[in-house]
């Protein structure tokens, strides 16, 4: 007879085949709010038919998925007509009501949280973790633009208007993206184009920092392989119309002024810079090929909050620390080797001391 934890990877595994990740928007003629719900709909019935614990509604996670897709639905609708207000009300009121409610994940957890809802799962680092983060290298009037380690920090608070409109980034708003590879963050940067040369710094955290996850199949297998933790791959399933809201591919030929696509992580961003409770949020790559063979490796940003009179946020300063930049024109694992090296040395500069 199969354990819990190999049923839910057989049922993973199925979604897997059926939904394959990342989703996509079609082309431009296409109208997102019915590419979400048909989306939605079909995922509704699959695990209807074919997983008990979604039909049984098994520590409500059928429900949650219900409600969720609900309030996701009149945000997006909001937005599309110009109602930001009702909107963000909507939004807000997803996250307040299904946020976890002590923000922290343990492995013993197996209850949905005291609003009878399965809880966002707030993610709280509890070990030193490792993380990447390079730019591109420039040229001016034929020489390099040389990095110090600010330069590796977010974009200065004052230089703001340097901020545009992304998956999780919003224009004027300033924000530290993280990668957990440098593989990761090469596609990221580079993404249909050929890898050019870049500064790449290392990033640890200091001290400990929460974050929304939103996972796919490949890292909930991967979870459930390596530790059993079968509660994560429960919370998937109840917020699977979050994550997919989160993780439609922009629809070809991608440079359109508006995507729609980014309306529920734009959302995010915001509610995130004006929380004291969770510091970003851990996401994975539309743009990078998973296997569930190896660990999966997640995007991660991190919105400004409390810029100081330098410009540099006053949280961020808290948890993280990294390297001075390294030039990637020596050889990669030599470059790797150099990364690791320094890491261990790593220190504030003064200025970001103040």
């Amino acid at each position: 007879m199969a354990t819990p934890t190999e049923v839910y990877i057989i049922d993973l595994e199925k979604f897997k085949i059926k939904f394959p990740f990342p989703f996509n928007s079609g082309n431009e003629k296409d109208d997102f709010l019915l590419t979400y719900m048909k989306t939605i709909k079909e995922i509704h019935c699959f695990c209807d038919s074919e997983f008990d614990y979604f039909r049984l509604d098994i520590l409500n996670i059928k429900s949650t998925f219900e409600g969720i897709y609900r309030l996701i639905l009149i945000v997006i609708e909001s937005k599309l007509r110009d109602d930001d207000e009702t909107a963000i009300h909507h939004f807000n009121e997803l996250m307040e009501s299904y946020k976890k409610e002590n923000g922290t994940s343990s492995s013993s957890e197996n209850k949905s949280s005291k609003n009878g809802k399965m809880s966002f799962d707030a993610f709280q680092s509890l070990d030193v973790k490792d993380f990447f983060r390079i730019r591109p290298l420039t040229l001016d009037k034929g020489k390099i633009n040389s990095l110090i380690k600010e330069d590796m920090f977010h974009i200065k608070y004052q230089e703001r208007r340097k901020c545009r409109n992304y998956r999780f980034s919003i224009s004027g708003v300033p924000a530290l993206y993280l990668g957990d590879t440098i593989e990761l963050c090469e596609k990221e940067i580079f993404y249909g184009m050929d890898v050019s040369q870049y500064y790449v710094s290392y990033f640890r955290n200091q001290d400990s920092f929460k974050v929304i996850t939103i996972d796919f199949p490949e890292s909930v297998l991967w979870g459930l392989r390596a530790d059993n933790f079968i509660p994560s791959a429960l919370r998937f399933f109840a917020y699977l119309p979050f994550s997919v809201a989160c993780l439609f591919r922009t629809a070809p030929p991608h440079n359109h002024s508006f995507n729609p696509e980014y309306i529920i992580p734009q959302l995010l961003m915001s509610f995130l810079k004006k929380n004291t409770e969770v510091d970003g949020v851990r996401f994975p790559s539309t743009k990078f090929p998973y296997n569930e063979k190896i660990k999966p490796s997640f995007n991660y940003a991190f919105p400004v909050k409390e810029p100081d009179e330098d410009g540099f946020c006053k949280n961020l300063k808290r948890i993280f620390d990294w390297t001075d930049p390294i030039l990637s024109e020596i050889d990669n694992a030599e470059m790797k080797s150099a990364l690791s090296a320094s890491a261990g040395k790593i220190g504030m500069p003064d200025s970001l001391k103040k």
